[in-house]
Parts: C-alpha cells; structure tokens; sequence
C-alpha cells in the first residue's frame, strides 16, 4: 500500500509547477524592440516638438515637451521610438542629450527680492533662465541681457544662469540692435585699433574710383522697394 504524501510537500510541488510553468510562458513571449534614433530638436510649441533626423524616408519624430527632459531648440539628441502612436508621425522621447546647440541666449530681466529670471528672446525656447541675486552682475528689471548657462535643469526645473552682459533697456534702438545680433552670435563690440582704422576710412567715393566706372551714368538712380527709379 503506497504511502501518500503529505499535504504540505503536495502544495509545495503545486505551486512549484505554477511557477515554472508561468516562467515559461514569460520567456516564450516575444521581447519588445525599442527603436533609438539620433536627430536635432525642432521645438515649435510650448506643447511638443518634432526631432529632425535627417534619414531618407524618415517622418519626424512627435515628441511632447515633458518628454524633452531638458533639450532645448536646436540640441543634438538620442531619442527612443515609441509605439503607442496612432498620429501621422510616430512619437519618441529623449534619452540623452549629445549635444548642446548653445549656452549663451538674450532675453530681458525680471528681478525680484530673492532671485530674477530672463526670458528669452528667442521664440522657439520656452523656458524662463533662473538667477541668483549674486550671479545679476548690476541688470535691472527689463534691461536685455546676454546670459550663460551655469547648470542645465533636471525634470521641470529651470535652467540656471549668469548675466554676461547688460545691452540696455527694453524698447531702446540700439539695445534691440544689439540684442539681435547678439542672438545670431554676430559681433557688435571691437577693438580700439579697429574702429581707430575703420575711421580712416573715407566716406566718399574718390575721382580714382569714379574712374574704374567703365560707363558712368548721367542720369542718377536708385532702388526703392525693388524698382529702378530714374
């Protein structure tokens, strides 16, 4: 007569065979593939923005702007290919950011007691630029500024920052002037010995230049709005 075995040891074997069975249906599942591509942010809304890949073929990729993590407009980045998308251009999110497409931005100064921010010129960043009261270096509120990144943010954080370089007030000519061109990274300050050359230079146009004219016009014209005015 065989001995039958006891309730114990039977529940044990029992959830043994559950559990290797449930293994191996885990491991007969096929693995997800994830799609990682590299591209440059294209950040046309406060909401999303698309990564330019430049592969042939290649939609752009939809990415929304939690799911940046801190890349900005014109930032070089490796971002992971979602599935879940049901819209014309497939969705990603960033993974890592390979490079930055700067650190210097123009914007305009708020101050408050504790700290200020600048918001940026720039259209397409969305983010405001936080400064502590030490790193202002003599800005008011609504001068146009030249700041560089000290720390890039994590999560939804700001990005922090130093002024660089007052331009002037808001509004002002020149301020504006030089706002823009500082934007586009062109230069507006030089040396003193080259405004001392470019003083020298004369304003007008000498008889030795007249002459090299091969068939001077009597008649004087000029250009208005693209039409030849005689």
């Amino acid at each position: 007569m065989s001995k039958k075995k006891p309730k114990k040891n039977r529940e044990k074997q029992e959830r043994k065979t559950r559990s290797e069975r449930k293994t191996s249906y885990k491991n007969a599942q096929p693995k997800k593939s994830t799609t990682t591509v590299e591209g440059t942010v294209d950040h046309v809304h406060p909401r999303f923005a698309y990564i330019i890949t430049g592969i042939e073929n290649q939609k752009d990729i939809y990415v929304k702007t939690h799911d940046l993590h801190t890349a900005m407009h014109g930032d070089r980045v490796e971002i992971e290919v979602l599935r879940s998308r049901n819209g014309e251009n497939p969705e990603g999110r960033v993974k890592k950011i390979l490079k930055r497409a700067r650190t210097r931005f123009v914007g305009r100064v708020e101050i408050t007691k504790n700290y200020a921010f600048v918001v940026p010129d720039f259209k397409k960043i969305y983010q405001d630029f936080f400064i502590y009261t030490e790193n202002i270096n003599g800005a008011q509120t609504n001068d146009k500024v030249v700041i560089e990144v000290t720390q890039w943010s994590e999560d939804d954080k700001n990005p922090e920052a130093k002024v660089v370089e007052i331009l002037g007030k808001t509004g002002e000519n020149e301020a504006e002037i030089h706002s823009i061109m500082a934007e586009f990274e062109l230069p507006f300050r030089f040396p003193e010995r080259v405004i001392a050359e470019s003083q020298k230079i004369s304003e007008g146009i000498t008889e030795e230049e007249i002459k090299k004219i091969k068939e001077p016009k009597k008649e004087l014209q000029f250009i208005a709005k693209g039409v030849l005015v005689l």
